[in-house]
């Protein structure tokens, strides 16, 4: 088992959240909510640890390459 950071640790717990929210952060059912925080406090903290949403192409538009 391999330790990490307690950095680490929270950064790997909000991603987590933000996907399970598909990364809406404020608003009912938002990552803010689900971890009790400020949508402000949760947007610091995912600059602080460099956490941004990877860009995902459009379903729509992938329905179309097939």
């Amino acid at each position: 088992m391999k330790i990490v950071s307690f950095e680490d640790a929270i950064r790997n717990y909000i991603v987590s959240v933000l996907e399970i929210t598909d990364w809406r952060v404020k608003g009912p059912g938002g990552a803010a909510e689900l971890l009790e925080l400020p949508p402000s406090t949760l947007y610091s903290k995912m600059k602080k640890l460099g956490i941004k949403r990877k860009t995902v192409p459009n379903k729509r538009s992938r329905s179309n390459w097939t």
